[in-house]
């Protein structure tokens, strides 16, 4: 993926592929549960997708997405929290071309009234034209979860953060404790992140678009900005109660050496050097080189508060480095 757009110039969602072919989809909310309700979502968005500018040389896609299970037929797990042709299933397509065909006639009809504008006929002469060429069998479908008729809507945030999950673990391979958290943090922030793209309408400070360097940045934040354990690499045990009063300390201090391009150059160079004879990793880098750093940190008088300090800076170093790593390797 390139970019992710929320209400383009032509549709609901429009996203952009690296070779270039881009998905143009429409989302529809089902309120009623009944057939005709459901029936007339699909011939909307149907409708409202055949106007994109779509050229299927190019390997460009229509989307329908629903919040029903069974966004034509009954059968509830064919586009389950998945993106498929509707051509997977030959009821789901004869389906399909039904509701299609019948979407053409009625905008036949419309054509033939008297009391349409001829423009508007030449609109939709132009929109039945492209109807009629287009396979239906080559619509994508999706129904997202929580469905309408779902027994627990509340249950929208665990598939949420479930498919967040397995994107961190999956594809950029993090597995410690933090993941939950960053999950979290990551679903709020593009909740947010999007709403406002969808409902602010031409406003300089708010942009539509976020393409693939926006979302991993946010992952690469959001790792940054997570705690890390330190215990293991500190030279004396640490009870909780001066564990919260040091990372409160911590916050409070606005310490940025592990955001100082010199010192985070400097630390990774030396981490690297030593990760070439020793091979221990992190921890032994960080407990047998943590005091070639007493000097960057004078003005804490505090011994113990110090090595706490000068050990966080540089796990935060060293993790950020690697995780970095992980998220580019990711979304190569």
């Amino acid at each position: 993926m390139k970019s992710l757009l929320i209400e383009s110039k032509y549709q609901d969602i429009e996203i952009e592929f690296n070779d270039g072919h881009k998905i143009f989809a429409q989302a529809k909310s089902i309120q009623k549960n009944c057939d005709d309700n459901k029936n007339k979502k699909f011939t909307d968005a149907l409708e409202s997708l055949i106007k994109s500018p779509l050229s299927e040389t190019d390997g460009d896609m229509l989307l329908y997405i629903s919040n029903y299970g069974a966004p034509l037929l009954n059968d509830k797990e064919i586009f389950n929290n998945a993106v498929r042709k509707l051509n997977i299933s030959t009821n789901e397509e004869a389906e399909a071309l039904r509701l299609k065909n019948a979407l053409v006639k009625k905008l036949e009809t419309k054509v033939q009234s008297k009391d349409v504008k001829p423009k508007k006929k030449e609109q939709l002469k132009l929109v039945i034209e492209r109807l009629n060429s287009f396979n239906i069998g080559n619509l994508l479908v999706s129904a997202i979860y929580p469905y309408f008729d779902a027994e627990n809507v509340n249950e929208i945030y665990k598939v949420l953060d479930r498919n967040i999950q397995e994107l961190l673990s999956i594809i950029f391979e993090l597995k410690d404790s933090s993941v939950p958290k960053i999950t979290r943090n990551l679903r709020k922030n593009w909740q947010n992140k999007f709403f406002h793209s969808a409902t602010k309408q031409n406003k300089k400070d708010y942009s539509k678009m976020q393409t693939k360097n926006d979302l991993c940045w946010d992952v690469i934040v959001e790792i940054a900005m997570s705690n890390d354990n330190i215990d293991d690499f500190l030279s004396y045990n640490i009870e909780d109660d001066e564990r919260n009063e040091f990372e409160l300390d911590y916050e409070n201090s606005n310490s940025f050496e592990h955001e100082n391009f010199e010192f985070v150059n400097k630390v990774l160079n030396s981490y690297k050097l030593f990760n070439e004879k020793e091979k221990s990793g992190g921890i032994g880098y960080v407990q047998a080189n943590w005091e070639n750093y007493l000097s960057d940190y004078t003005v804490i008088s505090d011994v113990r508060y110090r090595e706490y300090e000068i050990v966080r800076d540089l796990v935060r170093i060293i993790n950020n480095n690697r995780y970095i790593k992980r998220v580019i390797r990711g979304v190569k």
